[in-house]
């Protein structure tokens, strides 16, 4: 969205995230796929969705915890496990 709440584009689904978490820090967008437990690593961009990077760190079926980041280090958990990913630029 632009700073008017227009929205400038969205995913739908492709690729959907169903319920999984979103940050927006450090000037990226850190979101889980709800149902994978991919982490996506994209970058805002108000010409379309630009996906950086993906990682698989979780499992099940209802991954919908909020993300925090705390001086480099992401926090995100699944229903049995919690994961701190360091995401800080070398």
């Amino acid at each position: 969205m632009d700073l008017e709440g227009n929205v400038k584009w969205e995913t739908g689904r492709n690729p959907g995230f169903e319920f999984g978490g979103l940050l927006l820090a450090d000037g990226m967008i850190y979101t889980v796929d709800g149902t994978k437990g991919d982490l996506c690593l994209v970058k805002p961009d108000p010409s379309g969705y630009k996906e950086i990077s993906r990682a698989s760190l979780l499992s099940g079926r209802y991954i919908w915890a909020t993300l925090a980041l705390v001086d480099g280090k992401l926090l995100l958990r699944d229903q049995a496990k919690l994961r701190c990913v360091d995401v800080k630029a070398k």
